[in-house]
């Protein structure tokens, strides 16, 4: 199992969502495969013992404080329990007044992308429940680490006609390049033919678009489609597909790719906007209780039309943040050195946008400069002032950044974004400096309404939910998008594994996260290579997850290589 592509580890590149690293933290960003997850699933050669798996915790837990925290005070809860009370409305006074503001927008993105019936749904699920996703990264269902927080995110919504529950609401960051490990670029399934498990790519875009981010990028056409369909014309012919496997994948890229809805998109963001809800309800179709909508939107592009319709010319807080001279000082003063925001010191991330002038195959950086964003060779700048902003925007050659994301959805508007475990991290740290900010200008209504704000919603970003069983050779693969749509029950069996997160607490889930949380976050002076060599699969067994976290597809009397 190979595959050439690989994510950057420059600390320029904000990925944003759950992957926010930068020279600060003790992580070290190493490239990965999107086939990594399949790395965990067969045992290592190490013994684990209570004392060795107690230790291997305390080491995640001392990277990642904020995971020991919510461990404390969550870990007990059974993961539905958990997810279920993320379930609530802000009501806070100021937030509630400003909550039309941001269900309008939220709304007419949804109503323009997948019509008016479910714009309306949305619009009156975020009167009376304001917790969205934040966690994914624009890119198809496919991958298992967006595949299990979508499903996460969504298991409170299945079988409930509650008017608050009836959408899965993601707003996905787009600012992730193309060749990010949870493949912007098309999906992945597993095949077993042969007498052996392969895991194949199919891309949507070539390695010409790696380094630009998703947002804003053209969108694939008809010829993309064909070129999928002749790469699994091509994996039938070496044998790793039935001609039913075929037949089954070819008429899911038509059915949902070659859709007129889908080709007629503005740009790849709507396609996957699009595309993505109707990949969600072809893999519950045969679930007999309602199925939320998902409603996977960018967080960049409703921030972006807030701040076009609110704030540019209007004297809010927000307008302040923009224009206001000092403000920027002190927001250099609070944010410098955060994950999600920048350094003018050591030159990562950017002033509150990123710039994508037309035709530049990369973000670039922008730094605050006599009153403008200027890039770091001055061939680009914007005056910071409403009219050139907003001419700007409008071109689409600036998109905001992590911070300013944040600080729009979260901090100004109230919504409980879910997160993953850098996302709880970071939000948090962002959320103490924006109240420093706001207690040394004295605006005491923002400060009273950002002091409750919930920035601790984790959502597990691996596998938890989705796998593949094989008996005979005692191995547990994650299942990807496409696996569910060739090989699974299509949800006639699903209401099993909800009822497994019933009995099934949020810490034994995030345990068998701990062997890719160790590798990303312990620093590799303190790893100890007894434990480095603990793979996810020693976690399942030594835990008995395995045995509690029922398959969605169960591949009997057959070995796999």
């Amino acid at each position: 199992m190979s595959d050439t592509s690989t994510i950057s580890n420059d600390p320029l590149h904000d990925e944003g969502g759950d992957e926010l690293f930068t020279e600060k933290d003790t992580t070290i960003r190493v490239n990965q495969s999107p086939l990594a997850f399949d790395d965990g699933t067969l045992p290592s050669d190490q013994t684990l013992t209570p004392e060795l798996f107690t230790r291997y915790k305390e080491k995640v837990f001392k990277a990642r404080p904020n995971f020991a925290i919510i461990n404390q005070t969550s870990g007990d809860l059974p993961l539905y329990d958990y997810l279920r009370r993320q379930v609530r409305e802000n009501r806070e006074s100021t937030m509630k007044k400003r909550k039309a503001e941001i269900i309008d927008c939220i709304g007419e993105e949804t109503r323009r992308l997948l019509g008016t019936s479910i714009a309306e749904s949305v619009m009156r699920q975020l009167k009376g429940n304001n917790t969205v996703s934040t966690i994914q990264h624009s890119a198809p269902l496919s991958h298992p680490y967006v595949l299990s927080s979508t499903l996460q995110n969504a298991l409170p919504s299945f079988g409930n006609d509650h008017p608050n529950l009836r959408n899965a609401i993601v707003l996905s960051c787009a600012n992730v390049s193309f060749n990010n490990y949870k493949f912007p670029r098309g999906h992945i399934f597993h095949s077993f033919g042969n007498n052996t498990i392969k895991s194949h790519l199919l891309t949507l875009f070539g390695h010409t678009a790696d380094a630009r981010p998703v947002i804003n990028h053209p969108p694939y056409h008809h010829d993309a489609i064909t070129e999928i369909k002749n790469r699994i014309h091509t994996i039938q012919r070496e044998g790793d597909l039935t001609k039913e496997e075929t037949e089954k994948l070819i008429s899911f890229f038509e059915e949902v790719y070659e859709s007129p809805h889908a080709l007629s998109a503005n740009d790849y963001h709507d396609q996957l906007t699009i595309t993505n809800y109707w990949i969600f309800k072809k893999m519950f179709e045969k679930y007999p209780k309602a199925v939320p909508n998902l409603v996977f939107i960018s967080q960049e592009k409703v921030t972006l039309q807030l701040l076009l319709k609110y704030h540019l010319y209007t004297d809010t807080l927000l307008h302040k943040l923009l224009f206001n001279q000092e403000m920027h000082q002190r927001i250099i003063t609070h944010f410098e050195g955060l994950n999600g925001a920048f350094s003018t010191e050591k030159k990562y991330g950017t002033f509150l946008f990123w710039a994508l002038p037309k035709n530049s195959k990369y973000r670039i950086q922008l730094w605050l400069k006599n009153g403008s964003l200027v890039s770091n060779d001055g061939s680009y700048s914007v005056a910071l002032q409403p009219e050139a902003l907003e001419q700007a925007i409008r071109r689409n050659e600036l998109f905001p950044n992590t911070l300013l994301t944040f600080i729009t959805l979260s901090f100004y508007y109230g919504q409980y974004l879910g997160g993953g475990p850098a996302q709880t991290l970071n939000l948090t740290r962002m959320k103490e400096a924006f109240i420093a900010l706001l207690e040394e200008i004295q605006d005491h209504e923002s400060l009273n309404a950002v002091k409750d704000v919930i920035t601790t919603n984790l959502i597990i970003s691996r596998p938890t939910l989705a796998y593949i069983d094989i008996p005979k050779d005692d191995r547990r693969i994650p299942a990807t998008g496409l696996d569910l749509i060739l090989y699974s029950d299509k949800g006639k069996s699903w209401d099993r594994t909800i009822d497994a997160t019933k009995q099934t607490t949020l810490s034994q889930f995030f345990n068998r996260a701990l062997e890719s949380f160790y590798a990303e976050f312990v620093p590799p002076s303190e790893k100890e290579p007894n434990l480095t060599k603990i793979t996810e699969r020693d976690i399942e067994k030594f835990t008995g997850l395995n045995q509690k976290i029922p398959p969605l597809i169960t591949l009997e009397n057959k070995s796999y290589s």
